[in-house]
């Protein structure tokens, strides 16, 4: 197959990546196409599909809308395909509470973020309640769980050091009684 990449056409050195974005065109996640990115097509595991939508933030919901293209590099040069497509992503929710308590909460930015060997992840309880925070990769799989206990009312503060964490996209997920609310978390090394 070739393909054209600035004014030449090339063949064995191209390699493919898949870039998906929300509804409104602003990029969530790309994924390297299959074999490393040499073949021109995705194949991607529920986890994948999982971890992108909470990366978006559809995480209570079953269906979720995203638009993607094709961008082709040979090292030098990237094109990205002319057109966008949309698809549609149906997968049940799982172990993940819709109903709403009455415990109020917030999760405040993780500061530093972008963050070398550790972050500080602060909440607010409007009355003591039983928190939870896990750490999930871009897959939605725990990584880490940093507290489950009962804190009383008032702002806290948790230090998180990621040690033997790969650099990469987290999502620390505050949970409250049965909500929770997610911020993302980029570790660079």
């Amino acid at each position: 197959m070739n393909v054209k990449i600035g004014e030449e056409y090339f063949t064995d050195s191209v390699t493919y990546k898949v870039v998906f974005s929300n509804p409104e065109g602003s990029p969530i996640v790309s994924f390297a196409s299959n074999d490393a990115g040499r073949e021109n097509r995705l194949t991607m595991t529920a986890d994948q599909l999982t971890g992108m939508r909470y990366i978006a933030g559809y995480y209570r919901v079953n269906y979720s809308k995203f638009l993607w293209h094709v961008e082709a590099t040979n090292g030098l040069y990237v094109t990205r395909s002319s057109e966008q497509w949309k698809v549609n992503i149906y997968l049940p929710i799982n172990n993940v509470p819709i109903l709403p308590v009455l415990v109020k909460f917030t999760l405040d930015q993780v500061y530093p973020n972008p963050f070398a060997s550790s972050t500080n992840i602060s909440f607010s309880l409007e009355a003591p309640s039983n928190v939870t925070i896990r750490i999930l990769d871009m897959f939605g799989r725990e990584v880490a769980t940093l507290t489950g206990r009962k804190y009383e009312n008032g702002a806290h503060t948790i230090r998180f050091n990621t040690q033997n964490l790969d650099p990469g996209l987290y999502i620390c997920r505050l949970e409250v009684g049965k909500k929770s609310a997610f911020r993302k978390m980029v570790l660079v090394r």
